[in-house]
């Protein structure tokens, strides 16, 4: 009896793994092509243009660089490898809460002892490095 009780695992790793889409048109704006049955692009896409707003400085900015770099012959995953990371930290932040609001709830119940886990809502200055700094993240709030 207690060998069962204590070798069930509360927890495993799981390996996640997320496809984006990127799209520029033209050359001359940055988007992600929408899936409707894989809700990761309407996440991603939402996140992506609220940080690179048309006409801002900051998307001006990101569309010379990229001209620079396909002159320079640097491949597109090398160049937007900073923004990818931002983005699925984003992401994978979006499926945690997710995941636990919906698993959740307001407390939560683990293993035959009922531990409780009250929630707590986090503000984005309680986020530790990098998230709290996540440009994604700050963009979408």
């Amino acid at each position: 009896m207690i060998a069962l009780l204590y070798s069930h695992r509360e927890s495993e790793t799981a390996r996640i793994e997320m496809w984006i889409p990127y799209h520029l048109p033209g050359g001359n704006k940055l988007t992600i092509v929408r899936q409707p049955s894989y809700q990761v692009t309407a996440h991603a896409r939402r996140a992506l243009v609220h940080y690179y707003r048309e006409r801002e400085p900051r998307t001006r900015e990101w569309l010379n660089r990229r001209r620079q770099a396909r002159t320079d012959d640097i491949p597109f995953p090398n160049f937007i490898l900073d923004d990818h990371v931002a983005l699925s930290q984003c992401l994978l932040l979006y499926a945690l809460h997710r995941a636990g609001e919906e698993m959740l709830g307001r407390e939560a119940c683990f293993g035959w002892w009922g531990l409780d886990l009250p929630a707590r809502a986090w503000m984005m200055d309680d986020l530790p490095e990098p998230l709290g700094d996540n440009p994604f993240l700050r963009a979408d709030q």
